[in-house]
Order: structure tokens, then sequence, then C-alpha cells
């Protein structure tokens, strides 16, 4: 306990926060079972052998279709590339037509096309172009007119991949009734598509209000007394855009979708760790240059 709670106290120190205690609840019981040496040993047991796993090639196919830059800059990687997934998980969703003859070919493969093509928008609108490598994250001074005019420039960002965004999520739900004939593959790849590009495009419109909030100067007021002197961008549970909201709730119910319909598959993972972030954005004030640790 001692060991414990001082290095619990070291850590809380280093992140500036206050002291914390770990307590110990509960009592050892008052008398042990007596060891009986006539009880017999226990009966040796194998271990089950671990199931077959599917092919590294197969599972790093999947995860390249599915790899998807991530809409803030500090966004890890998921990691499925290197999951051991089972190979009985994965047969469902065996490979029928190679990439490059489905994209040669979009008259014959619609459908995937539409969802080949939401993919490529998404990458093109984080990707693409030089101001989606400059996404705001904090703003410091005042409001002026000089800067009022860079935050309206910073603005393309949003603008610009909200229009993508649309376009992408109209041939998406163009092409919905042919889903069901599709394999179960292309039918996952469809609803993580869809669910992306509703879950982005309430991010972009909740990026584009928090640019126009320094515009307006509609900001929360600092404390001088704290020190405070600017603001951070960060993630919040609930959103201040109010129709297009709407997307990142429609998002979350197509992730639960992709949890349970494709159980134990790459997309339901990557949809498990989706499902947990917050499209809600928040100037919070700060004292920049200080050690204040931000709010989570």
């Amino acid at each position: 306990m001692a060991a414990i709670n001082q290095r619990v106290s070291e850590v809380a120190s280093a992140e500036g926060k206050g002291k914390q205690t770990v307590k110990a609840f509960g009592a050892p019981p008052a008398t042990l079972v007596a060891a009986n040496k006539e009880e017999a040993a226990a009966t040796r047991f194998d271990f089950p052998p671990s199931p077959k796993s599917a092919s590294p090639a197969e599972v790093g196919a999947i995860a390249a279709e599915l790899n998807l830059p991530g809409i803030k800059k500090d966004d890890g990687e998921s990691g499925i590339a290197t999951f051991p997934f089972p190979a009985e998980s994965l047969a469902p969703y065996k490979a029928d037509v190679p990439l490059t003859e489905i994209r040669a070919n979009k008259e014959k493969y619609p459908f995937r096309i539409a969802v080949l093509e939401a993919y490529d928008t998404i990458r093109d609108v984080w990707n693409g172009g030089a101001d989606s490598k400059s996404i705001r994250e904090e703003f410091t001074g005042k409001s002026t007119d000089a800067v009022k005019k860079e935050v309206l420039a910073e603005q393309r960002f949003p603008a610009r991949g909200i229009a993508k965004l649309d376009g992408a999520l109209v041939v998406l739900e163009s092409v919905a009734a042919m889903r069901d004939a599709e394999p179960k593959r292309w039918q996952a790849h469809y609803d993580y598509a869809l669910a992306q590009c509703k879950a982005r495009l309430a991010w972009m419109h909740e990026y584009d209000l928090a640019l126009g909030s320094i515009r307006t100067e509609v900001l929360p007021p600092l404390d001088e007394k704290k020190g405070q002197n600017g603001y951070r961008l960060i993630s919040s549970e609930k959103m201040k855009v109010r129709t297009e909201a709407k997307f990142a709730a429609e998002a979350k119910e197509l992730y639960e979708k992709i949890i349970t319909d494709y159980k134990g598959s790459p997309w339901a993972i990557q949809a498990k760790r989706d499902k947990t972030f917050s499209l809600g954005l928040a100037w919070q004030p700060f004292a920049k240059g200080s050690e204040e640790p931000p709010a989570n």
C-alpha cells in the first residue's frame, strides 16, 4: 500500500492534479481452510488448441480498405491489421473480385464504386489539401479584423469538406437498394462508409461553427486571475450545431448495427472505436504557457 500510494502521488503531481490516495477495503479471512493430505491432486488437463488465425494478408487487405485518416491529428491507429482474427470469423467476408477490377469496371459495380469513392472522398478531404493539415486547435489574443480574415480563409476547409461529404452521402443513399444483393464484405463496407460520412459531416459542421465563434466573438469569458489568455478546442459530448447533429446520432446507430451484424470482424472492431469519439467541439479557456492541464 505504501509503494502504491507513493507512485500514485508521483503521477498525480507530475500531471498537475491534486493529491490522490489509494485505500484498501475488506479484511483477510479470520480462519483459513485446513489442508487435507488425503485429498487427491487436481486432474491434469490440456488447454484447447487456439483457433486457426486468418491469413495476415487477408486481414491486411481489409485493414487497408478500411484505413481512413483520423478526424483529429492526434487520433491513434486502430491496429486492426495486426489483430489475430480467427479464420472462421473472416470466412463470410472473402473477397470475390479484386479492387483493381472493380475500379476498372464502374458500370458493372456501381454499388461497390459508390463505397470506394466515399472512402476516397474522406481521404481526399483530410489529406488532399494544405488547409486540411492545419486544423485550428488553439486561439489566443484578440479577434481583430486581421484574425477574422484569417479564420474566414480557414473556413474553406470545412466548407469544401461538407460539400464533398454531402455528395458522397447522396451517392451512397442512391445505391442503398442494391445493398442486400451484395456479399457480406461489401454490405459491411457500405454500412461503415455511410457511418463515416455522417459522423464526419457532423464534425465538419461543428468545426465550422467553432471557427465562426472566433469571427463573431461568441467565446466564453477568460479569467485573468488564472492567467487565462487563450482558448483550446476540446472534444465535447454535446454538439452545438442543431440540425446537423442528426448525422452524429445516425452514425452512432450505424456503428451499433455494425458491431452487432458483423461481430468479431474488423468492421465491428473499428466501429467500437469510432463510436466512442465525441463529435462535439467547445472552446475552453486556458493559460497558454502554463502547466495547466486540459480538461477532457
